[in-house]
């Protein structure tokens, strides 16, 4: 389910699959449930989603997913996401650039990522984060 403030857009329980690149680009989603989702690339996905504060994840979150470059850059009110599976994921390019707000992220696994060129560049507040791994 996601929301732009009280309007739900789709029903609980749908299961979004596939490419998300560019899905919510530029729209002012305010908070997204993706536990049930199943991505295969991310890539632009939430870029510039200037109200979204908030990702609902699964511990599964982009488990299959290679590219996440500009995810969630420009989100500058995003606070937190939950749940994010790294580990298979080779880009991880401006991935929260600009996300002033973000205080904490769960672990980061960069055993895979090749590519992590500005990945928290202008996250101000993050006072948490954990790396796990060594970037290729």
């Amino acid at each position: 389910m996601f929301s732009y403030s009280n309007l739900t857009l789709f029903p609980e329980g749908v299961k979004l699959t596939g490419d998300f690149y560019y899905a919510f680009n530029r729209t002012p989603l305010v908070s997204i449930d993706l536990s049930n989702s199943e991505a295969t690339n991310m890539r632009y996905a939430f870029n510039a989603c200037y109200s979204l504060e908030e990702v609902i994840t699964s511990n599964e979150f982009c488990k299959n997913v290679t590219d996440l470059e500009n995810t969630f850059a420009n989100c500058y009110n995003l606070l937190k996401i939950e749940h994010i599976n790294t580990s298979n994921v080779k880009s991880l390019y401006n991935t929260f650039s600009a996300c002033n707000r973000l205080i904490s992220l769960p672990p980061i696994d960069v055993s895979s990522v090749t590519n992590m060129n500005n990945t928290f560049n202008g996250c101000s507040n993050l006072k948490s984060l954990t790396i796990i791994g060594d970037p290729s």
